[in-house]
């Protein structure tokens, strides 16, 4: 446990509570397991992860509570209860972590895990100004999502959205619906596995497309299949194949 006015400039993986204390996800465990845990620290109840993951993590959220992660591209959000207290502990944080006031910020709200419907795109500097606690505050106990990207005023992002899902894997895709990123993997899971897209098929030419937690890899090129780790295949076989075919 830390709290949150005295923690360094660091991406919470985890919940913050409605007085604003800090407590991460270590090692293996889940934020729904956290979440089971800490309801039965703070509220005396128990809510078992593994029978109804969603119902301990909506537990927390309906008590004000912030479900947060994040990458060394962007933090996320969720909130269950809008309000005054709950925008002054993500702003906390966001300056925390030293994210410029000219950052994209977006924020979607639904009822319903994995996408919803962007109620604020803007700048963090005008997310400060203009607040959104009056707009949301009948949007009670759906889930609102913060994606603060962070790149420099020469960089653009690559990518066109970004969703988390309830687990905190995250998904690249550009404008038409399709996985792809450029400048990374396209998906990225708490785990550790790592797949590159271009478009909607796996793809990458500086390495495997996929590389899983346990160190297998796989390379494709244009959704094609070149080679699998599993099976005897090395990144010494990809840089061959790529120079017969003249990449």
């Amino acid at each position: 446990m830390k709290s949150l006015k005295s923690t360094a400039s660091t991406i919470v993986n985890g919940w913050i509570s409605p007085d604003g204390q800090v407590f991460d996800t270590v090692g293996a465990i889940e934020h729904d397991e956290l979440a089971s845990r800490l309801i039965k620290r703070f509220y005396n109840k128990h809510v078992a992860y593994n029978a109804d993951r969603k119902q301990a993590s909506d537990f927390l959220l309906s008590k004000g509570w912030i479900r947060t992660g994040g990458s060394n591209k962007f933090i996320w959000f969720e909130c269950g209860r809008w309000d005054n207290n709950t925008l002054g502990n993500i702003l906390e944080l966001l300056q925390q972590n030293d994210i410029p006031d000219n950052t994209e910020t977006i924020i979607f709200a639904n009822d319903v895990r994995g996408g919803g419907t962007p109620v604020f795109e803007g700048t963090v500097g005008q997310f400060k100004d203009q607040g959104v606690v009056a707009d949301l505050s009948s949007v009670q106990y759906s889930i609102v999502k913060i994606a603060s990207l962070k790149f420099s005023d020469k960089e653009k992002p690559l990518f066109y959205n970004i969703e988390i899902d309830k687990d905190g894997n995250e998904f690249y895709y550009n404008e038409k619906g399709l996985l792809h990123r450029l400048d990374g993997p396209a998906i990225e899971t708490v785990r550790g596995d790592k797949f590159w897209y271009r478009n909607g098929l796996p793809h990458r030419v500086d390495g495997p497309a996929i590389e899983y937690a346990d160190g297998g890899k796989t390379w494709y090129i244009d959704g094609e299949f070149i080679g699998d780790s599993k099976n005897g295949f090395t990144d010494a076989d990809f840089e061959r194949w790529k120079r017969r075919h003249g990449l």
